[in-house]
């Protein structure tokens, strides 16, 4: 009826490939959420959008790019997203003493 009113496709999200913030951001990113005694995860990304606005960098497409590597929330970037991006942006997770 108003063909000129149509849905914009959805931007697939990223599923493979480098992240859209730097390598050493990323590390960054993981060592916050990493950090000792972090708010508890409400399964949201919270944490993530506070860091990535903190340092102005992109926060839907990063948000885009965890959620298709594993991170559905705060918690899950650090267990499934640091499976395979960590050792890629020399991130070492802290040992618990």
């Amino acid at each position: 009826m108003f063909g000129w009113f149509k849905k914009k496709p959805a931007e697939p999200e990223p599923l493979s490939g480098d992240p859209p913030i730097s390598h050493d951001d990323l590390r960054a990113l993981f060592e916050y959420l990493d950090r000792p005694n972090p708010s508890p995860c409400d399964h949201t990304h919270k944490e993530c959008v506070e860091f990535l606005r903190g340092r102005q960098l992109p926060v839907g497409k990063t948000l885009g790019w965890l959620k298709a590597n594993g991170g559905h929330c705060d918690c899950e970037v650090i267990f499934n997203v640091t499976d395979e991006w960590g050792e890629k942006v020399g991130w070492n997770p802290k040992t618990e003493e």
